[in-house]
């Protein structure tokens, strides 16, 4: 626990930025020799003023930081230090990336695909489709949707995941003790189960606008690929793409109208070639190389709503390379009306597949 509390506190020591602790706890030895070393040995260590030593033994980081550990504790929040192996890996090659993040809900962040998408607040239906098209096409891949909870773009990325089945994160501009704007609560109520909501900022922290600027550089940095949907010329969608950019991250935008000032950003970003021009996760899957997954044969023990004569027809059927209508009624006991209902009903679910002379093989 005072470990926890040591690396708490050392992320709130003011006049310090994300880099320089990197260096000031590489140059120490741990987040502990940080605290327990004299003021000579800080101020040897450069980026180190007088102002960050004053900080490092002011006793509010460390009141602070025991508040922080008691909402942690009583809320089930994951707090993650940058050095710790729960932490986004991808993140750690990002200078600029948070030292402390908190999580809540049930998130797998590394060692699997992460696509970030983000847009506009105020997207079209173009938008919202072409988001959803290119989530559902990418969700053979199974990766996990990255964006911002944010009206819109965003909000329609971590729909689109819950649908298909997919983890999806919001990345929060404020504490992971609220959601922010309220119209996302009901997406985000389903997101915990499988994701969640991530955020640098503790507890009670409010939703300002200089936060959101500094939300979206975790944002670009956790992911594979951004993908911009909708965004004006200018906007936070725009600097997401600039910086998971300068993060040599993959860029992706779907272009629209020219005229159109809502894809304006898109355009430009395709234009000036910071960003490849999608129109489908088709694209995305072949720019970044995935392999389609194979397909493999349907188990009945896949298809928990089988009855029990539909799982004797087919195991009948699977039984022989190619069986036909009498010999499977022979096998199986039932009679004709009641056989040929149930096959057809297999049938429908991908199952077994009927060639010419009522003859059946497994699909």
């Amino acid at each position: 626990m005072s470990e926890l509390l040591n690396k708490i506190a050392l992320s709130l020591v003011k006049g310090i930025g994300p880099k320089s602790t990197r260096i000031l706890v590489s140059e120490l030895g741990g987040v502990n020799q940080v605290f327990n070393a004299t003021d000579e040995v800080l101020l040897s260590i450069p980026k180190i003023s007088k102002t960050v030593v004053e900080s490092i033994r002011d006793p509010y980081i460390f009141d602070r930081a025991a508040q922080e550990i008691d909402f942690i504790t009583k809320n089930d929040i994951q707090p993650m230090f940058y050095l710790d192996a729960e932490y986004p890996k991808r993140l750690e090659f990002c200078a600029d990336a948070p030292v402390m993040l908190y999580a809540k809900g049930n998130l797998n962040i590394n060692n699997r695909k992460v696509i970030a998408v983000v847009g506009t607040r105020n997207s079209t239906a173009y938008g919202r489709d072409m988001c959803n098209k290119i989530i559902s096409e990418l969700a053979v891949y199974n990766p996990l949707i990255v964006s911002g909870l944010a009206m819109g773009i965003d909000i329609a990325a971590h729909k689109s995941a819950v649908e298909n089945n997919l983890q999806t994160i919001g990345v929060l501009a404020h504490g992971v003790d609220s959601i922010y704007p309220p119209s996302s609560r009901p997406v985000a109520s389903k997101m915990f189960s499988n994701g969640g909501v991530l955020s640098e900022f503790l507890s009670g922290t409010v939703p300002i606008r200089e936060n959101f600027p500094t939300r979206n550089r975790v944002i670009a940095g956790m992911c594979d690929a951004l993908i911009i949907v909708e965004s004006k010329k200018r906007g936070g969608s725009i600097i997401s793409a600039e910086l998971a950019f300068g993060y040599h991250r993959d860029v992706f935008a779907v272009p629209g109208k020219a005229s159109d000032l809502l894809s304006e950003g898109c355009n430009d970003l395709i234009k000036y070639q910071k960003a490849l021009m999608i129109t489908s996760g088709k694209d995305v899957a072949r720019e970044m190389n995935w392999a389609a997954p194979t397909k493999k044969t349907k188990q009945p023990e896949l298809f928990p709503e089988l009855d029990a004569n539909e799982v004797k027809i087919l195991e009948t059927i699977r039984n022989s390379s190619q069986i036909a209508l009498d010999d499977i009624s022979l096998k199986t006991g039932l009679g004709s009306g009641k056989l040929a209902q149930l096959l057809l009903q297999l049938e429908f679910n991908g199952l077994v597949r009927v060639l010419p002379g009522k003859v059946y093989e497994s699909a």
